[in-house]
C-alpha cells in the first residue's frame, strides 16, 4: 500500500471491514474537542503507539489519520511501516472526510 491515500479511496476501502483497520490517532486534545471518528474507526493516541501497536491485526491494511493529515498521522502511519503493518494515513485526515460528506460514528 502507498504511504497515502485519498478520502475517496478511504471510502471504497471502509466497505471491506474484514481486511481494514481504521485508526484515529489525533492527539488526545483534538480529539476530546471534536470526538466523532470516521465510521469503523477505533481511536489509539498516538502517543502511546508503541502500547497499542501489538494490538493490531498484521494481517490487514491500517489506515490512521489524524485532523489534517500531518505530522501525527504520517508519523504513525511510518513507525507502524517500520514495524511490518501495510500502513498508510488520510490525505487531508478528518477534515477533508467530513468535507467530503463521509460517514462517521
Amino acid at each position: 500500500m502507498k504511504k497515502s491515500i485519498s478520502v475517496d479511496q478511504l471510502k471504497q476501502l471502509n466497505m471491506d471491514r474484514e481486511n481494514v483497520v481504521i485508526i484515529d490517532v489525533r492527539k488526545r486534545e483534538a480529539f476530546d474537542l471534536d470526538p466523532v471518528t470516521i465510521r469503523n474507526a477505533i481511536y489509539h493516541a498516538p502517543g502511546d503507539i508503541d502500547n497499542w501497536m501489538s494490538e493490531i491485526p498484521r494481517d490487514r491494511k491500517i489506515v490512521v489519520y489524524c485532523v489534517h493529515g500531518h505530522e501525527v498521522s504520517q508519523g504513525a502511519a511510518e513507525t507502524l511501516r517500520n514495524n511490518g503493518f501495510d500502513a498508510c494515513y488520510v490525505e487531508g485526515g478528518v477534515e477533508a472526510w467530513k468535507q467530503a460528506g463521509g460517514s462517521a460514528s
